[in-house]
């Protein structure tokens, strides 16, 4: 049986929704902007693709968004997969590396709930906090009382 909400309710939880989305996407790009690199080019480049094809749906839309790809329906099915494929093909060893990052917290980073604290997004973000100048406050990294 669906729950019966108020329209105060309902407008509280879309608000809370959009700011946990929001918050959760920051805490992603400043986690990806901590990403180390150990492996060979090669070797995330392997990754990346074979990521690019088994991502989920809601993951690849992320994917499309986040890389600025148009997916509208002139285009043929897989144009916007090949393209991805190719901004891989063609990424550097640490723009390879911010992909694979991306792809494995993306789920996280969509979420519209708050993230628990062993998320795999938040777990990434305390173990950078921990080896830079950065501090998790709430779901956020900041530095110098600034947020990112």
């Amino acid at each position: 049986m669906a729950e019966i909400i108020s329209a105060r309710e309902w407008i509280r939880r879309e608000k809370q929704t959009k700011t946990n989305r929001v918050s959760n996407g920051r805490l992603l790009d400043i986690v990806l902007d901590y990403v180390p690199a150990s492996l060979g080019r090669q070797d995330y480049q392997m990754l990346v693709l074979a990521g690019i094809e088994r991502l989920d749906f809601e993951d690849w839309e992320a994917m499309m968004q986040r890389h600025a790809i148009r997916t509208d329906e002139s285009r043929e099915p897989d144009a916007a997969t090949h393209e991805l494929q190719r901004i891989a093909k063609n990424a550097s060893e640490p723009e390879l590396i911010r992909m694979l990052f991306e792809m494995a917290l993306l789920r996280s980073a969509g979420s519209d709930e708050e993230l628990g604290p062993n998320d795999p997004l938040i777990s990434t973000a305390r173990r950078i906090a921990a080896s830079t100048a950065l501090q998790i406050k709430g779901n956020a990294l900041v530095t110098n009382s600034l947020v990112r």
